[in-house]
């Protein structure tokens, strides 16, 4: 499967990292959305949002934001 726009939350390590790193792998265009950017090693990572996620308006908005930069 291949061409999928996936967003994924605490992508910059971690379990998230490695979701990254095996969903890139299938061909998903990825965005991250955490507290802190992921590696500059981070396989095709296309958007990253820089949010606390605790805070309901940011993650929200961060979430369109993500999205509309995915292509919608």
């Amino acid at each position: 499967m291949s061409g999928r726009r996936t967003l994924i939350t605490g992508g910059a390590s971690g379990l998230g990292a490695a979701a990254v790193e095996v969903l890139a792998g299938r061909g998903d265009t990825i965005a991250v959305l955490d507290l802190k950017p992921p590696p500059e090693t981070a396989p095709r990572v296309a958007d990253v949002r820089l949010v606390d996620l605790a805070d309901s308006a940011a993650a929200a908005a961060a979430v369109r934001e993500a999205a509309a930069a995915l292509g919608g």
